[in-house]
């Protein structure tokens, strides 16, 4: 028989030490420069990420892909080649090419099937995609994080690049893609071919274009990395006089000296801390919203699902039509924080005026239906609404959320008991909007037929 372990107090639990921990024993302090937090807010500053901020860190697998394919070929450990050197040799064996590639994939699916594995690969890509200042990212990288994680949209080959001054997000993958087996960038022909598009062809043009007034950061390399080496000379040498400031997220101090000899301003730190201590510096800029602000958003998405369950199962919704408008209201609400769970790595709702933005438009949208007589909209309006507003709300408002909701009374019914005693005594307080509901009852609401809004401003009852 196994013996009963005494319940965990909270003094027995292990104190955290992050002097050990793989993580945040990299998560050193720093200061942010002036000029940076400037560019930041200013928008003009992109990003250039590579392996060091993905999957070719040892807290994600211990050996990288390089040591992979080095061990693979079974070359002498003092025998170091370049990078693509290395790929190109593999490459010559039968088939090699397309073994590499398998060897590539497999190795990002086994990260992806393990969610630890992957939230370790993808820590810098989620603290960077609330980061709604930087909507331009270039990477080295094959993996698909910038486009899971941050919302971006990848451009990978020539075609694309025409399209480069689109709106939202995009990151530029200067390597190539996973996704795209024929656009990978691995061996030493590759690399040359690469360097030639850049010097001829559109992407180096759209490169130089962009980061003529911006400001680089520089995160994941290393000073012995092949390809920060390449991209850095490459953007010194064309643009010259108008070489942007640049900095380097690196944890290498001894490369100090190299670094700044290369004209760029180490901040040595972790990536991910680096990009979540800049977030907490704007929190105070009256345009960022904490990331904590989001945290509460699963629970009361929940909630309101339970309470919509509770509407439905409390009221006959024929001998209380009035009921119909809850019901939208609740959709509404259930609407707005599902579409804020599914738009968070967006940034978009990162952005205070965004929000008020979004809210000053549905609140004039709002009014517009409510003269067109379109009540049942309006009551989705308002749910709406009320779930964008929860987002910004203080912890007092949020704890008297509403729930429910009768039309034409300005009670804030937080339980269906609060709703039941006000549909009793206010049920009739809008005649339009009561009249509205009986007749959508009687002509709309057929057998089987449950009460539901979509997620477009014209009602209709679905059959379940």
């Amino acid at each position: 028989m196994r013996r009963k372990k005494k319940p965990l107090k909270a003094e027995d639990a292990p104190v955290h030490d992050k002097s050990t921990c793989l993580v945040c024993q990299n998560e050193q302090e720093f200061e942010i420069p002036d000029h940076l937090m400037k560019q930041l807010t200013m928008g003009n500053v992109v990003f250039f990420a590579g392996a060091g901020v993905s999957t070719e860190t040892r807290v994600v697998i211990p050996w990288t892909f390089y040591e992979e394919i080095h061990k693979a070929l079974g070359m002498p450990q003092e025998d170091k080649p370049a990078f693509p050197k290395l790929m190109s040799l593999y490459c010559k064996r039968p088939d090699g090419r397309r073994e590499l590639l398998e060897r590539l994939r497999a190795r990002l699916s086994y990260i992806r099937s393990f969610p630890e594995l992957y939230g370790r690969a993808t820590r810098f890509h989620r603290e960077l995609s609330t980061l709604f200042y930087v909507d331009t990212y270039f990477t080295t990288n094959w993996d698909d994080y910038f486009e899971q994680e941050c919302a971006a949209t990848p451009f990978v080959n020539a075609d694309d690049f025409a399209f480069w001054n689109t709106r939202g997000r995009k990151v530029f993958k200067l390597h190539g893609s996973v996704s795209n087996f024929g656009s990978v960038v691995v061996t030493d022909g590759d690399y040359l071919r690469t360097r030639r598009q850049l010097e001829r062809g559109t992407l180096g043009a759209v490169l130089k274009l962009m980061l003529a007034t911006k400001t680089i950061i520089y995160a994941g390399y290393s000073f012995a990395d092949y390809d920060f080496l390449t991209i850095h000379r490459y953007i010194s040498r064309e643009l010259k006089q108008v070489t942007p400031a640049a900095y380097i997220v690196s944890l290498d101090r001894s490369a100090e000296a190299r670094f700044r000899g290369l004209g760029l301003t180490p901040i040595f730190t972790d990536a991910a801390h680096f990009v979540r201590v800049l977030k907490q510096h704007l929190e105070t800029d009256g345009h960022s919203l904490p990331d904590s602000r989001f945290d509460a958003i699963p629970a009361v998405f929940a909630q309101a699902k339970v309470e919509h369950g509770r509407l439905d199962d409390a009221f006959d919704v024929r001998k209380y039509p009035q009921v119909v408008y809850c019901a939208a209201y609740q959709d509404g609400l259930m609407h707005a924080f599902g579409r804020i769970l599914s738009g968070l790595h967006s940034g978009q709702y990162s952005h205070q005026c965004e929000l008020a933005r979004q809210l000053t438009k549905y609140e004039s949208i709002r009014a517009e239906n409510l003269r067109a007589g379109r009540h049942v909209d309006v009551a989705y309006i308002e749910g709406y609404m009320n779930g964008l507003f929860y987002l910004v709300a203080g912890d007092e408002e949020r704890a008297h959320l509403p729930f429910y909701f009768v039309y034409g009374i300005p009670d804030q019914l937080v339980t269906i008991a609060q709703y039941k005693n006000a549909l009793r005594t206010s049920g009739n307080s809008h005649k339009g909007a009561t009249a509205l509901a009986k007749r959508i009852v009687r002509e709309k609401l057929g057998p089987g037929d449950v009460l539901h809004h979509t997620p477009f401003l014209t009602w209709k009852a679905e059959s379940e």
